[in-house]
């Protein structure tokens, strides 16, 4: 017994410690009322990263065509570190991807379709930022 005590803590302290700094890097609730869309975009606008520029506006978003704003202020944020060094194949690539999420939506009716099609839209400039990170650390 004491021994399945002792493999169950090692397991989930190295979790909760994970857990935790996880949640230090991405909130999973937005810092400001919804209401407050002008500090929100303000916060968007300064975060250190474009991963945590996205995981706000996960966490801030209200599934309306409000949302558009904030993806915008997330694909400018992300572009800026990945879009000036693609190939023009990749940037063909980040394009299609792009296309698809606004293609995927598009017949759809209501303003959380257009929220959604957005938010796909930053989320793909995240996924190219990120992989543009990875290539640039593995130099």
């Amino acid at each position: 017994m004491a021994r399945l005590a002792a493999l169950v803590l090692a397991l989930a302290v190295p979790f909760a410690m994970g857990t935790s700094q996880a949640s230090a890097q991405s909130p999973r609730a937005c810092p400001h009322a919804e209401s407050d869309r002008d500090k929100i975009a303000l916060t968007l606008k300064s975060a250190a990263t474009c991963k945590m520029a996205h995981d706000l506006m996960n966490a801030c978003r209200s599934n309306t065509s409000g949302d558009i704003e904030f993806a915008e202020i997330v694909i400018e944020r992300c572009e800026g570190g990945f879009l000036p060094g693609l190939s023009t194949r990749a940037k063909q690539s980040y394009e299609q991807e792009r296309q698809q999420c606004r293609s995927r939506y598009a017949k759809s009716r209501g303003t959380m379709f257009v929220s959604f099609g957005a938010t796909c839209e930053a989320g793909v400039a995240a996924k190219f930022a990120g992989e543009a990170a990875r290539r640039s650390r593995g130099r």
